[in-house]
């Protein structure tokens, strides 16, 4: 009868260690959330397609919000991206489509794999100049957003 006196004191401390525990875990849980649901907030951007007399198409982001834009890429169709240092607010970055680089062709740390050298075609350049982009996200180090453009 000793033990089980013994047992039923130690219930309330087991039970609130263990809510104490699980308190802790989901408080350190939302905390490491937080931070990746901050750094992806929308971003004001407006996105446009241009045209030159040419006919060769280029793409203007301008940033519309209050706060200016650092490390700023512009990727379109999920494949080819830009790169701008700084957009400040109320201002925009022009480029042409093709100044935009393809991401197959970034260079990695590892180099060249065996079988890469095997290909008989060459990897796909830059969009051409008259290619028009479709999907076109901009991420910076505020936040990014996403626009799917008509055709």
């Amino acid at each position: 009868m000793g033990i089980r006196l013994q047992m039923l004191r130690q219930q309330p401390r087991l039970a609130a260690a263990g809510a104490a525990y699980a308190l802790a875990s989901l408080i350190s849980i939302a905390w490491g959330l937080s931070y990746d649901l901050r750094s992806k907030s929308a971003i004001e951007a407006q996105i446009q397609i241009g045209t030159t007399e040419e006919g060769r198409i280029y793409l203007t982001v301008r940033n519309y919000g209050r706060a200016d834009w650092d490390d700023v890429t512009v990727i379109v169709d999920g494949r080819y991206f830009r790169r701008f240092d700084r957009v400040a607010a109320g201002s925009q970055a022009d480029a042409p489509i093709s100044q935009f680089a393809n991401a197959d062709q970034i260079p990695r740390i590892g180099g060249i794999f065996f079988w890469e050298q095997v290909a008989t075609t060459p990897s796909p350049g830059p969009p051409g100049p008259r290619q028009r982009p479709s999907v076109v996200t901009v991420r910076t180090r505020q936040g990014e957003t996403t626009a799917t453009l008509g055709q």
